[in-house]
C-alpha cells in the first residue's frame, strides 16, 4: 500500500483553482488538474487501515484504498475497475458528491485528509481519455425518464450557456458526461 510513511512525511496538497477572472467567462472545471507525480504522492499517502472509516464514509462503499494504491503504482486501468466495482456512475458521483470520505478518513483525527476527491476525478478523467469508460446502452428500455437541470450558480437567471437537448443515441454518453461535469448540476 502506497509509501509506508507518506503520511507522516507528505503533506496534504489540494488542486489549484482556475483564476476567478478566467472561470466567471465559462461553466468549465474550477480546479485545475493535478500533476501526475503529485497526484501519486497523494495517493500514497493513504495509510492502509485495519478498519479504513472511509468506507463508511463513503455513501457507496467505494473501496478507496485499493484505489489510491494502484494509481500510486500507475496501474490506471486497475483503478478504474476497482473504482466501477461499486460505483457505475463515477463521472458524476465524484464531482458532485461532497467527498464524506475524507472527513471520514482515519488521517482526519490528527492530521488532513487523502486527496480522495481528487484521485477519484482524475482516475475517470484518464480513463475516458484512455477509451476505457464507454457508452454501455441497455438492452431493453423501460422508458422512464431522469432529468438532469443545469443551473447558474449562484444567480437565478436564465443560463447564458445553451445546450441541444440530447436524443437517444445523438450523442455518445461520453460527450453527454463531459458536458454535465462542465456545468454546475442539480439533480431531480
Amino acid at each position: 500500500m502506497g509509501d509506508s510513511k507518506a503520511f507522516i512525511s507528505t503533506p496534504r496538497e489540494v488542486s489549484k483553482k482556475r483564476p476567478v477572472s478566467e472561470r466567471i467567462h465559462d461553466w468549465k472545471e474550477v480546479y485545475l488538474p493535478m500533476a501526475p507525480d503529485t497526484l501519486k504522492t497523494q495517493a500514497s499517502r493513504c495509510m492502509d487501515c485495519g478498519v479504513p472509516f472511509c468506507h463508511n464514509g463513503c455513501p457507496l462503499g467505494n473501496l478507496i484504498p485499493d484505489w489510491n494504491d494502484l494509481v500510486y503504482r500507475n496501474r490506471w486501468k486497475e483503478a478504474i475497475q476497482a473504482l466501477h466495482a461499486t460505483n457505475n456512475f463515477p463521472e458524476f458521483t465524484g464531482r458532485l458528491c461532497p467527498a464524506p470520505c475524507e472527513d471520514a478518513c482515519v488521517l482526519s483525527i490528527n492530521s488532513k485528509s487523502v486527496t480522495i476527491k481528487t484521485i477519484e476525478q482524475r482516475i475517470v478523467d484518464h480513463a475516458f481519455e484512455q477509451g476505457w469508460i464507454f457508452p454501455e446502452p441497455p438492452a431493453h428500455r423501460t422508458g422512464k425518464k431522469v432529468a438532469v437541470i443545469g443551473r447558474c450558480f449562484p444567480y437565478r437567471t436564465p443560463c447564458p450557456i445553451r445546450q441541444p437537448a440530447v436524443a437517444d443515441g445523438e450523442h455518445p454518453a461520453e460527450e453527454v458526461a463531459r458536458r454535465a461535469a462542465a456545468t454546475r448540476l442539480t439533480f431531480v
